[in-house]
């Protein structure tokens, strides 16, 4: 037993030692990496959450930024034009350096969300020990499981049951899943019923309706309701303008993301909001405060 678990360690720090082969300090003191022609950067995008009478700062989503000689190239663009084994590879390459930009600059409440390809999982049986190896590494480097949300996208791809297996596994290793990209069709219902996954990220069809509409507010409303039922958060992305930033509001979202809140940045930004009435009886009325990172005080 003693044995089995030494060669588990030196396994793990292995891994890590290969990982950090890759790895390069960039301008900005972050960590970068270089892999097939390109080097892979990381950015945070912040996600706001309700204290009180005010929007916090919670946590943040890493995204990376490929680029090839001087051209900035697209995330997806990149991993499309991969052979499968090097997305593989390059998947897990880019969530090590998120994770290592990220404990250089958090605060210790601070969550981070990193994406993960389910399709990935579903064609590699290998693929979720190596995640799991790979989550392991980083709670001993300081980022304990409950900071952590795996965010899986309810791709048409996958089937209720594919989606139900995944969340259970990586929750049963203590982790906390985010099912993402829920569209207003509502035809991901049955994933997030068979999952209950610890949030719902709704995408930005929910915006494409009448924000002013007070109906719609009820319907949407009430889906937010229903999930939170389930024990399950939910976050609004891709907020952009202040009328969809009002609009998430009023319907009782717990987690809120997009432009218009923090835009992706190489280095974590916090901004706090100031709601100057009751959250329910003072829809729409929330004012910008200035906060320790360079957000001027403004109506918005």
């Amino acid at each position: 037993m003693l044995l089995h678990k030494f060669m588990n360690i030196y396994e793990e720090a292995k891994a890590e030692r290969k990982v950090r082969d890759y790895f390069s300090d960039s301008a900005n003191g972050n960590s970068r990496i270089e892999f097939l022609g390109h080097f892979l950067s990381s950015v945070y995008q912040p996600i706001l959450s309700f204290n009180g009478a005010h929007l916090e700062t919670i946590g943040y989503e890493a995204f990376v930024r490929p680029v090839a000689g001087n051209e900035h190239v697209s995330p997806v663009r990149y991993f499309e034009e991969l052979e499968p084994e090097h997305h593989f590879f390059a998947d897990r390459l880019c969530r090590d350096l998120h994770v290592t930009n990220f404990l250089k600059q958090a605060q210790d409440h601070e969550t981070i969300s990193l994406n993960i390809s389910p399709l990935a999982l579903a064609e590699n049986a290998t693929q979720l020990e190596r995640l799991t190896t790979q989550i392991q590494i980083a709670q001993k480097n300081g980022l304990n499981s409950e900071r952590i949300y795996l965010e899986i996208a309810m791709t048409p791809e996958l089937d209720p049951g594919e989606i139900y297996t995944f969340t259970h596994q990586l929750r049963e290793k203590g982790l906390k899943i985010t099912l993402e990209d829920f569209d207003a069709d509502c035809a991901s219902f049955s994933r997030i019923i068979f999952a209950r996954p610890d949030v719902v990220k709704f995408n930005r069809t929910w915006l494409d309706g009448n924000l002013n509409d007070a109906a719609y507010i009820e319907l949407v409303s009430n889906v937010v309701r229903g999930i939170a039922a389930l024990g399950t958060k939910t976050h609004l992305e891709r907020i952009e303008s202040k009328r969809e930033f009002t609009f998430a509001i009023a319907c009782g979202f717990d987690f809120l993301q997009g432009y218009y809140l923090g835009e992706p940045n190489a280095q974590l930004k916090r901004a706090t909001y100031n709601l100057p009435v009751n959250r329910e009886q003072g829809r729409g009325r929330v004012y910008r405060q200035a906060s320790s990172k360079g957000y001027s005080g403004q109506p918005v």
